[in-house]
């Protein structure tokens, strides 16, 4: 009976709905995650390819990972604030910034270029 009823809550917490912040006014949302949601589009579709959608938890969408970590890194808040507003626990919170950070941190190449003439260089 208690396999039963442990599958059935694992089934519940499989189908959550997570709250969606691009369903946010356009002046509410940077207020929550200091970018503009065309800017936030920007850094989702900037890292599209290396963040998938997330299997377990109910499937966290790429949007959803990348507003998250933003929202923790950007308000400098304790991983509860964003870990509450999402319905995530801390350790999702954690991997959340893990990911995003790695996913980021990829592409050096495509915002960072070094001088490469001495004009450039002085």
């Amino acid at each position: 009976m208690k396999s039963t009823v442990r599958n059935h809550q694992e089934k519940e917490n499989f189908t959550k709905n997570r709250f969606d912040p691009f369903t946010l006014q356009d002046k509410e949302f940077p207020m929550k995650y200091r970018f503009s949601k065309v800017y936030m589009r920007k850094i989702v579709d900037l890292v599209q390819r290396d963040i998938e959608l997330q299997a377990s938890g109910g499937g966290l969408s790429v949007e959803l990972q990348v507003c998250t970590a933003l929202r923790t890194w950007a308000r400098q808040e304790v991983q509860d604030d964003a870990a509450d507003i999402h319905g995530l626990s801390q350790q999702s919170i954690t991997n959340i910034c893990r990911r995003v950070a790695l996913a980021l941190a990829s592409k050096p190449a495509e915002f960072i270029r070094m001088p490469s003439t001495l004009e450039e260089q002085e």
